[in-house]
């Protein structure tokens, strides 16, 4: 089957496409850039520009629920959410390291080898450290967010609601390029992504 909507990445040149209905896509890329295809459900897939095949095959992930979560409307945050759960479901599973044990719990000295053992391989050990991974990935989403969200990019380009979802897919930064931003960084980013993105719409007329 092919894939519609398969998000292609130059990771060297930070340019995102989309693969269209019949799964074929174009980028901008060099040899040798490093590109990445991502889609929900599927594995993301790395490849190297100058050594792509004529069809490049995702497979499907596996899919597991450990846990489905609801949250309500209150004060606390999505992500503060997220960490009282997962405080609640360690302290319940007996896990103190986040289901990874420091090493100087093998020590002959006064260390706790099961414990160790039961934080790296147990299930809730496992489980904490997806949790804390989820946690992790949103703090970092929550900085790009601000920096790059449709507020502050239609404050600063002229893109319709429906250009700035296309805008915003192509074009969103990574944490890494964020972490030290100030409020100009994002300015000079945005308008530099809005040049890039109106040339590539005047190549498509």
């Amino acid at each position: 089957m092919v894939l519609e909507g398969v998000a292609i990445s130059n990771l060297t040149r930070n340019i995102r496409e989309l693969s269209d209905n019949r799964g074929n896509f174009s980028i901008l890329c060099s040899p040798g850039d490093s590109l990445e295809l991502r889609a929900d459900g599927w594995n993301t897939v790395g490849e190297v520009a100058e050594d792509l095949p004529d069809t490049i095959l995702l497979t499907r992930t596996r899919i597991q629920l450990d846990q489905v979560i609801v949250f309500g409307r209150s004060g606390n945050s999505t992500l503060q959410n997220l960490k009282n759960i997962a405080e609640e479901n360690n302290k319940k599973n007996g896990i103190y390291y986040q289901g990874k044990p420091p090493i100087a719990l093998l020590s002959p000295f006064g260390g706790k080898p099961i414990t160790f053992f039961y934080e790296l391989l147990s299930k809730h050990g496992k489980h904490a450290r997806k949790m804390s991974q989820t946690i992790a990935k949103g703090k970092n989403d929550e900085k790009v967010d601000e920096f790059f969200n449709v507020d502050l990019i239609q404050s600063i380009v002229p893109l319709s609601n429906a250009e700035v979802n296309e805008f915003m897919d192509k074009f969103r930064p990574h944490y890494e390029q964020v972490r030290a931003w100030t409020s100009y960084d994002s300015h000079v980013y945005i308008k530099n992504s809005y040049a890039a993105y109106t040339a590539q719409q005047r190549d498509k007329k």
